[in-house]
């Protein structure tokens, strides 16, 4: 009994200390307040370079090139769609340094940092402090594997930690890295599904190949036909449970609307839909060919993605638009970019799956979009967006997209 006494008493001391060591009473890293336009800018063109990996050969290019203006950008993306607020990312003179404030019960946080310098070939040597603990590399390579085997288990096809990254380099004020190239499964892809869980890349074809068959057959410049066409080859499209099929028919419907790189958000999508693949037609809704788009994309996002993250890219495309080279920020997209992602939602959801596939069968034009978006506001320069709303947080901004979920819920299907 003695024994089990002092085994208890030492495992509480250590749980103690350790708590003692890694918990801290504020945070090291300063809240961030809602991406800019220029941030979201900036973000973007650090994933276009991750993007551009697809048309890497095994012996061509893979290197990405990040300064601390990508960097801010992606963190400043990553904080509003993960709504982790209190992360950050620099490199200066020769060091790059990630950062993480994560919040702990009785207003305690947990404060996180990972070092790395020089150059590394394969996973670089992270030097990890957690709170007061420091962690040598011997100890963050570990951790980093334990991350990789979640992803793993979660569904994610994350290669070895060595073949993630071949090799970095952090130069003065700029961190490299050479990456494989993708082997046809984006990014966007390995993180796809793992909220939702996956769908059938096959079944995802089958109804592709059905809407591109049908308006062979018969041309149809209604986007709401197609909406109809989809969910009513859907119900006879395979045998998972209807919540997925439906999931599948966005993503096919995304195929079909906009681009066949929306199939990789569907395993196997764009290979097993090679032989029935044609151009995407010219489809408009409410007397528009963006709306389509702006509908069925994010219908897919939302479906694999779920809405969280699939609100955040509607939102970044606004504000990307409001600068100069784009056409201005606009309410009515954003307006087509919620109806798809509250059907996304309702078709997702076991209980309501075959209910919303049967109304989607019949829908109208009105029930996906109703014409009163059309008086939204539109072309809001970024000066006119942040003098009106000042960001997309605030209660003003907020307001604005209460009243279109009003307009949405007033006519469309629930």
């Amino acid at each position: 009994m003695r024994i089990i006494r002092r085994i208890a008493l030492g495992m509480f001391l250590i749980l103690t200390v350790s708590i003692l060591l890694t918990v801290s009473f504020s945070p090291n890293v300063p809240a961030r307040s809602a991406p800019t336009a220029e941030q979201v800018r900036n973000g973007k063109m650090a994933a276009m370079q991750l993007r551009d990996l697809r048309a890497a050969t095994a012996t061509g290019p893979t290197q990405v090139r990040f300064d601390n203006d990508a960097l801010d950008g992606m963190m400043a993306l990553a904080a509003n769609a993960l709504k982790m607020d209190r992360i950050n990312a620099t490199v200066k003179d020769g060091l790059f340094t990630g950062e993480m404030s994560i919040p702990f019960p009785l207003g305690a946080w947990i404060n996180v940092r990972a070092d790395i310098a020089g150059e590394s070939r394969g996973f670089p040597a992270l030097r990890l402090k957690i709170g007061r603990l420091p962690l040598p590399p011997s100890v963050s390579r570990p951790f980093a594997e334990l991350i990789r085997q979640i992803l793993r288990l979660r569904g994610a096809d994350v290669p070895p930690l060595d073949s993630v990254v071949r090799k970095t380099a952090v130069k003065k004020d700029v961190l490299e890295a050479e990456l494989p190239p993708s082997r046809g499964d984006t990014l966007l892809r390995q993180f796809a599904g793992l909220k939702t869980g996956p769908v059938s890349g096959k079944t995802v074809a089958k109804i592709y190949c059905a809407l591109t068959q049908a308006q062979k057959r018969q041309p149809e410049s209604n986007f709401t036909v197609q909406l109809r066409r989809a969910f009513t080859v859907a119900q006879y499209a395979g045998t998972e449970p209807p919540e997925q099929i439906n999931r599948a028919a966005f993503v096919a419907l995304a195929m079909f609307v906009v681009d066949e790189r929306a199939g990789e958000l569907a395993g196997g999508a764009v290979k097993e839909s090679a032989s029935c693949r044609q151009p995407a037609p010219l489809l408009l809704l409410e007397g528009r060919s963006d709306l389509p788009q702006h509908w069925s994309l994010s219908a897919a996002m939302g479906a694999m993605l779920g809405n969280d993250i699939s609100k955040a890219m509607g939102e970044w495309k606004e504000l990307s638009d409001s600068l100069p080279s784009g056409s201005g920020f606009s309410f009515a997209d954003l307006a087509a970019d919620r109806s798809g992602l509250r059907m996304a939602r309702l078709a997702s959801d076991p209980d309501q799956a075959v209910r919303i596939r049967t109304a989607l069968q019949t829908a109208s034009s009105a029930q996906i979009l109703p014409p009163e978006v059309l008086a939204l506001e539109e072309g809001l320069s970024e000066k006119a967006f942040t003098d009106h709303y000042q960001t997309i947080e605030t209660r003003k901004y907020q307001a604005a997209l209460a009243r279109i979920d009003a307009m949405l819920d007033r006519v469309g299907i629930r």
